[in-house]
Order: C-alpha cells, then structure tokens, then sequence
C-alpha cells in the first residue's frame, strides 16, 4: 500500500490524534499520521496508550490534545487514586526531547501535589519545583562527565539511561 492510500484516514482530527484508531496499524500510516500531526506543529500524538513526541527541534505554542502532562495525570492518579506505584518511560534517540519531557512532568506533578491553592500554597509548590529542577540541573554536569559522545543530532549525547525517581506523600 502506497501511503497516500491512506489519505482518507485523517479526515476527522480525532483519528489523527490517537493513532490507535487507524484501519491499519502498519508502519505507513503510522508514520504519515506522525509526519501530519508534525506538519501541524504538533508535538505529540496518541497511539492508545502510548503518547509519541517528534521534537521540532523549537519552542512550539501549547495546542490542545495528546500532551505529556496527560501521561503525568494518569501517573498520579493511579499513584493517588489507586494507591500503586507508577512508572513512566521517556524513551528515544538523541535529541529527542525525552529531558524537555521528563521535566515538563516533574513539574506538572509539582504544581499538582497540593489541593491548598492559597498563596502560600503557590509559593511553597513554586520553591519546591525550582530546588528540584536545581538540583537535576546540578547533576547533569557530574552525568555527562562519564558517558557523553557527540552525534549528528546533539553535540553532547548521553551515553546511558537516566532513572529519576520521585516519592509522593501526599502532602
């Protein structure tokens, strides 16, 4: 199948946001739903539960639809909710955005962590964010000191894995 045979696909926006919906889950239309989304200067795309990001290589205006904080939500509720634990996968090749991702979570789930929305409240989940992203910001030098390499991509590629854990009590 040539993939403009599945043109007709991407007729309702809703099918292109979540992938899953396709006739055919065939690499062709995959990547076409993908290559549509990233015309539209859309970062990230559903495919049932898995949400898919094709980093623009810039800062792109918040749209709605599939977006990383969606993956933070579930992550907390089913932290919150259902009382176990929650893992979430940033995955990708080099210059992907998996940092920008991996931070836009940390902070939703900061902004998230309290039900007081009084000003000291604010204040309080806004220290608390800037002293954790300090601090993951601090460690990447000692990180990229043993195991970086250029690429084609980015300059300074991580050679290995990241795990950040986070714990949430509640408060």
């Amino acid at each position: 199948a040539r993939l403009t045979d599945y043109d007709a696909t991407f007729e309702d926006e809703a099918l292109c946001a979540d992938l899953s919906n396709l006739a055919s889950l065939d690499a062709a239309p995959l990547v076409l739903g993908l290559r549509r989304r990233f015309e539209q200067e859309t970062t990230y795309t559903r495919v049932g539960p898995v949400l898919m990001a094709v980093n623009p290589n810039r800062v792109l205006p918040e749209k709605p639809g599939p977006h990383v904080t969606d993956v933070a939500l579930a992550a907390m509720r089913g932290a919150v909710d259902e009382g176990r634990s929650q893992a979430v996968v940033i995955s990708g090749e080099s210059g992907a955005g998996k940092t920008v991702s991996a931070t836009k979570i940390i902070e939703f789930l900061i902004s998230r962590s309290s039900h007081d929305t009084g000003r000291k409240s604010f204040e309080r989940r806004e220290l608390a964010k800037e002293e954790l992203l300090s601090r993951l910001k601090a460690s990447i030098p000692a990180l990229e000191a043993l195991g970086n390499a250029g690429t084609a991509l980015n300059e300074n590629s991580s050679r290995f894995g990241k795990l950040v854990k986070l714990t949430y009590d509640g408060a």
